[in-house]
């Protein structure tokens, strides 16, 4: 009788707590797991009909009972950019589609989730063309907090300025508290509002996501920012055959894309394979184009391009279809007097389009893209053509280069602002028939280089004081400029030699030419350099070619498994994480570090040339995969892992029998002392049992039996209450009988 009054005590306290722990008696799924917010992350896969795809994504997701919802956007090899998500638990899954119409349907399955870490990780495959892979991705922001959409530009040296666009800022600048790397502090507020920062890059920044902490919560950056930019070495490279005179060039900001305007059409190309991926046969009805002007926009989501009467026109930046209803018609942008490549502009924060009309007593249009409507400068004068335009690092000027084709008067920079369009002072004197044709702004803001294709040259202007520091000749009618995101070099496109011109900044000594193609004429036009400073390249419209400048090769990483991790590379570049792609000099060798994420392991290197993580880039691009493999496969809280036992038991983090036991963790052993100790205790014992579990079906199926009634009586606490007060009704009605007995 002793043993059965000490038996069922411990049963009634063991019950007393599993009933108090539920989430009601009529409660029959407990709901899904936390991922409501944005998160983003890096997908890749093999595509049947085109081998190895790569990208990155971000969701914004909301929740209740019965799953998730929300919106993504796809970059990276990917056709149909934009979509809606949804998914549900299911048995032991979580599985869900991503729609987007009109490509083909996804299908993903959440394989992972860390709660601790904040990570997840996955499978997708698409409907029709039969590709398949993995993804990764980590929370950025949550629901009622702070978010940052992107930072313009994507990468920089110290001294950069650039614009942290996104929204829920504090309102009190002193408030926004943000760190590169998630460690080295802003020290420069150039200008703040509720959905612009724009600040300098600290010195001691290294590659990583950029945080934002405000009063209402933390948010970081999509993608790392990309602290170790450079400049093309002066080669030239490969040259890509497109048609109908290409002139001007833009890269996408992740800098896996090149837009080609041409004479009549928008050419988009691989900048890492350097094959042209649109036109195609499957979307031949590409925009039209006069060449003078394309950009893409600094979210990645559009490409911009001149067209004649037409206006500008919006592109879809994946497909490069024409949207009709984000296209801004109503006046007309030309040729003009010379032929220019740089006549169209985006502000830093990608909120307007600043387009020069390249017509005589010219104007230029100010776009803001959110209503698709556009206010015009006043006229520069009878007879006066604007040419080039270009936007201020800090967004707080608009330079436009002023031709008199007649000579009759000064070619200048005229200063606008970039709200009103009203001009500033009388402008920057070039002097008779300089011919501007192209302006670049240096990544600190504190200089603008203008190519002068009349006169040969290349002011330097002051932009504190918008006068003429220097000018640099040994030029050929040089036709456009860019400025390397290191700040350390120009390029300058040579119309009257064919060649392309590199200056060192800040010697601004000679000229370095590279000859780019063997065809004679007037013929080089617009030039642009990636956004890591890998690469440029140089539109050709005679030869209706573009090439490449540089001697680079791409190193991509892939994450598969079931696992949770990360890798970052040595040197700096590769944070994947979402930064899971860099381009480095031909013959650069480059240590990988895998770090496994909560509950996983790494398992290993595959690829050819990955060995154990050792790479030297020779010949042609690499493709490297860091797998993971799920240990614990779960759902952490407060710095622990998963249910490890209980998860090998029912084979999924995601299963409800897993959820619910954690649920159970979270919210009643997590919240006192004795409960974090029991569970502290579990989780530095259970691991090597659950490996055990995992390994044997019979011991599995075991497990799953012992834990049911665990499950059941968590899930419905008043009928297990009910059961056990029955149960010790009957007990007692036994021992008042037994006494009676014994008396008897």
């Amino acid at each position: 009788m002793t043993h059965v009054r000490v038996g069922a005590a411990v049963a009634f306290a063991i019950l007393l707590t599993l009933g108090g722990c539920g989430g009601g008696s009529g409660s029959s799924q407990p709901p899904p797991p936390d991922l409501a917010g944005t998160w983003a992350g890096s997908w890749q896969g093999v595509n049947p009909a085109v081998g190895p795809v790569s990208g990155m994504w971000v969701a914004t997701l909301s929740g209740d009972t019965s799953g998730i919802s929300g919106s993504a956007t796809l970059q990276g090899d990917v056709d149909c950019m934009e979509g809606s998500i949804a998914g549900a638990i299911s048995g032991n899954t979580f599985p869900g589609t991503l729609d987007r119409a009109p490509c083909g349907k996804n299908s993903w399955s959440l394989l992972a989730l860390s709660t601790p870490d904040e990570m997840a990780s996955g499978s997708w495959g698409q409907q029709g063309s039969n590709a398949q892979g993995a993804f990764s991705g980590v929370r950025i922001a949550r629901p009622g907090g702070p978010r940052i959409e992107f930072v313009s530009p994507s990468g920089g040296a110290p001294g950069t300025i650039v614009a942290i666009v996104g929204s829920s800022f504090d309102a009190s600048a002193a408030n926004d508290q943000l760190l590169f790397n998630n460690s080295v502090p802003v020290t420069e507020v150039v200008a703040a509002s509720p959905t612009v920062l724009y600040v300098r890059v600290p010195d001691q920044t290294v590659t990583g996501p950029v945080s934002l902490a405000t009063p209402a919560d933390k948010a970081f950056t999509p993608v790392a920012f990309n602290a170790d930019v450079t400049s093309p070495a002066a080669v030239a490279n490969a040259s890509i055959a497109i048609g109908s005179g290409p002139q001007s060039v833009a890269f996408s900001p992740d800098g896996r894309k090149l837009y080609i305007a041409s004479q009549g059409s928008v050419t988009m190309v691989s900048a890492i394979t350097n094959q042209v991926i649109l036109p195609n046969s499957s979307h031949p009805n590409t925009a039209q184009a006069i060449g003078t002007g394309i950009v893409a926009s600094p979210d990645g989501r559009r490409v911009y391009v001149t067209a004649g009467a037409a206006g500008v026109i919006a592109l879809d930046a994946a497909l490069i279809q024409p949207i009709a209803s984000e296209s801004i018609t109503g006046f007309t942008t030309g040729q003009g007097y010379l032929s220019v490549s740089q006549s169209l502009a985006i502000s830093p924060d990608g909120t307007t389009l600043y387009v020069a009309d390249n017509l005589d007593s010219g104007v230029v249009r100010l776009i803001t893209l959110a209503t698709e409507t556009y206010i015009s400068s006043p006229s520069f004068g009878p007879g006066l053509v604007p040419s080039a335009v270009a936007a201020s690092p800090d967004g707080t000027k608009v330079y436009v280069a002023v031709i008199d084709p007649a000579k009759a008067t000064d070619d200048f920079i005229a200063v606008l602002d970039p709200r009103t369009g009203a001009q500033s002072g009388s402008g920057t004197i070039l002097g008779l028939g300089a011919g501007p044709v192209g302006i670049a702004f240096s990544p600190d803001g504190k200089t603008a280089y203008v190519a002068n294709n009349g006169a040969n040259t290349v002011s330097v202007v002051n932009t504190a004081s918008d006068a003429i520091d220097t000018s640099v000749s040994g030029f050929s009618a040089p036709s456009s400029i860019s400025v390397t995101p290191d700040g350390k070099k120009l390029f300058v496109t040579n119309s009257g030699n064919h060649t392309v011109s590199v200056i060192d900044v800040p010697g601004l000594g000679s000229p370095e030419s590279v000859a780019t193609t063997t065809s004679g004429g007037s013929s080089l036009a617009g030039i642009a350099v990636s956004p890591d400073g890998s690469h440029a390249y140089v539109a050709d419209s005679t030869a209706n070619t573009v090439t490449e400048i540089g001697d680079a090769l791409t190193l991509t990483i892939g994450i598969a498994g079931t696992g949770l991790g990360s890798v970052t590379s040595t040197p700096a570049g590769i944070w994947c994480g979402t930064a899971c792609q860099m381009r480095l000099p031909r013959g650069t060798s480059v240590a990988l570090n895998a770090l496994a994420g909560d509950g996983s392991d790494f398992a290993g290197w595959s690829g050819t040339g990955c060995g154990s993580g050792a790479v030297t880039l020779q010949d042609v691009n690499t493709i490297c995969i860091a797998t993971f493999t799920n240990e614990s496969a779960s759902t952490g809280a407060n710095g622990f892992s998963g249910c490890f036992i209980a998860t090998a038991a029912f084979g999924s983090s995601m299963a409800r029998e897993v959820v619910i036991l954690r649920q159970f963790r979270d919210r009643y052993l997590m919240t006192n002392f004795a409960g974090r100790r029991f569970v502290q205790f579990y989780y530095r014992h259970s691991p090597p049992i659950a490996r055990v579990i995992r390994n044997h079906d019979w011991l599995r199926a075991m497990m799953r039996g012992v834990l049911w009634p665990v499950v059941y009586s968590i899930k419905y606490p008043l009928a297990c209450l009910g059961a056990l007060l029955a149960l010790l009704g009957l007990v007692g009605y036994r021992r008042v009988a037994g006494r009676a007995c014994i008396r008897a």
